[in-house]
């Protein structure tokens, strides 16, 4: 995963979320590592799971 994901994120970038969750639906370990850096910054957002 390319370096500042996370920032790009916050930042607004739609393409760094979309490839976030792709890089978590493949189980790209540091797609973790951009989780746990957006994780502080959610607020009370809740965590919903999507399946299919």
């Amino acid at each position: 995963m390319e370096a500042g994901l996370a920032k790009r994120i916050l930042e607004g970038d739609i393409r760094a979320a979309s490839r976030l969750m792709r890089d978590i639906d493949d189980r790209i370990p540091s797609a973790m590592d951009a989780l746990k850096e957006l994780y502080p910054k959610t607020g009370k957002a809740y965590i919903v799971g999507i399946t299919g």
